[in-house]
C-alpha cells in the first residue's frame, strides 16, 4: 500500500543507522511538501557497526517518491557513510524539486541530496533553482554536490552551488557526483561550487572533477561546471577527474558539456584529468580560452591531463576555439598533459 506524507520537523533528532528528519525508512510511499528544519546529530551511546544511511528527510528510500521538499538542517557524521541532505540511500526512487540547504559531512559516500542512488533512481530539478546550496565534505571516497554515488541512476536539470571538499585520504570527488557507474546518466546539470581535495599523499585517484570524480560506463550530456577544481595531488578536470570504463559495459560518452572554470593540479585536463581505459567518446565539446588551467609543478593538458598506459578514445565534432579537431587538425602535446604517445585517437 502506498502512503503519502506532508509534514515538517522542528524537533531534535539523533541517529546511528537509517535515520532521517521525517522517516528512517521509506518504502512504497511518497513524501511531498515536507521540510526538516533541525540538524541531525550522531547517537553516541552504545556500540554499533555499519553506522550510516542518514538523510535530512529520509535514511533509506526504496520504491518511493520525494517531491517538493527540503532540508535546512546540518548533518555532521564523522565515521559514517551514505549521508545525504535528502536521503542516505535511494533505490528505484524519484526525488524531484527538492533542495538541501544544510552542510553535509561524513566519511565516505556523501552527497548534498543523496549518499547512494541506484536501481533506476531519478533525481531531477529545475534550471532556475539550486538543488544543493550546502557544503559537502568527507575524508574518503565518493563525495558529490548532488550524489556521492550513482549506480544505474540518473540526475537531470540539477544545480549545485555548495562547495565540495575532501581531506586526508579523500578521492573520487565531484561537483555533482563522486562516482557515476554502470549505466548512470548526468544530464543538463550544473556545478557552480568549488571542488577541492587536500590529500595527504600524491595518489592518482585523488582527482576531483567539476562534474564527476570518476566516470565509469556512464554518460554526461549537456550542462557544465564553473567552479574552481583543485587538488594538491594528481589530476583534476572541469568534467571528469578520472575516466575508467569496465570492458563488459557500454563505454562512457561526454557530450555537449560547456567547458570552463578554473583547474589546478599536477596533471590538469579540460575534459578528463586521468584517462585509465579505452573506448570512451568525447562528442560536441568546445575547448576555449575561457578555461583557466594551472599546473602545480607538472604539465598542462587542454583536453586530457594524464594517460599512463596504452588507451584509445574517439573525438567527434569537438573544437578548440573555432577549429574542429580532426585528422587535418589533430590533438598535439599541448592538448594531452602527459602520455600522448600512449593514446590512439579516432576523429569523427
Amino acid at each position: 500500500m502506498e502512503h503519502t506524507y506532508e509534514c515538517d520537523n522542528n524537533g531534535s533528532i539523533k541517529g546511528k543507522i537509517r535515520s532521517g528528519g521525517i522517516a528512517g525508512t521509506l518504502t512504497d510511499s511518497t513524501i511531498e511538501n515536507c521540510i526538516n528544519l533541525k540538524s541531525i546529530d550522531a547517537f553516541t551511546e552504545g556500540t554499533y557497526t555499519n553506522s550510516g544511511i542518514i538523510g535530512g528527510l529520509v535514511g533509506r528510500a526504496s520504491n518511493s517518491s520525494i517531491i517538493n521538499s527540503s532540508n535546512e538542517g546540518n548533518l555532521e557524521f564523522s565515521g559514517y557513510s551514505n549521508i545525504g541532505g535528502i536521503a542516505g540511500t535511494a533505490s528505484n526512487t524519484s526525488i524531484s524539486e527538492t533542495t538541501n540547504k544544510g552542510n553535509i559531512t561524513g566519511d565516505f559516500i556523501v552527497g548534498g541530496i543523496v549518499g547512494t542512488a541506484d536501481n533506476g533512481t531519478n533525481i531531477s530539478g529545475t534550471t532556475d533553482t539550486d538543488t544543493n546550496v550546502g557544503s559537502v565534505s568527507g575524508i574518503s571516497y565518493h563525495i558529490g554536490g548532488i550524489a556521492g554515488r550513482l549506480k544505474g541512476a540518473t540526475i537531470s536539470n540539477v544545480i549545485n552551488s555548495g562547495d565540495i571538499k575532501g581531506t586526508e585520504r579523500a578521492y573520487q570527488i565531484g561537483g555533482l557526483v563522486g562516482c557515476a557507474y554502470t549505466g548512470s546518466s548526468i544530464i543538463s546539470s550544473w556545478n557552480h561550487g568549488a571542488v577541492t581535495i587536500t590529500h595527504n599523499s600524491n595518489t592518482t585517484y585523488a582527482a576531483p572533477g567539476g562534474i564527476v570524480g570518476i566516470l565509469q560506463n556512464s554518460e554526461i550530456k549537456n550542462g557544465g561546471s564553473t567552479g574552481k577544481v583543485s587538488t594538491n595531488a594528481c589530476s583534476a578536470s572541469a568534467i571528469a577527474g578520472i575516466l575508467k570504463d569496465e570492458e563488459e559495459f557500454a563505454k562512457s560518452i561526454i557530450s555537449g558539456v560547456v567547458i570552463n572554470g578554473d583547474i589546478s593540479s599536477n596533471y590538469p585536463g579540460g575534459a578528463i584529468g586521468y584517462l585509465q581505459s579505452s573506448g570512451a567518446t568525447l562528442q560536441g565539446l568546445t575547448f576555449t580560452d575561457d578555461l583557466k588551467i594551472e599546473n602545480i609543478d607538472k604539465i598542462i593538458g587542454k583536453i586530457i591531463g594524464l594517460v599512463a598506459a596504452p588507451q584509445s578514445i574517439t573525438i567527434e565534432n569537438c573544437y578548440i576555439n573555432d577549429n574542429k579537431i580532426s585528422d587535418d587538425n589533430p590533438i598535439t602535446k599541448e592538448h594531452i598533459g602527459s602520455g600522448i604517445s600512449y593514446l590512439t585517437i579516432t576523429y569523427l
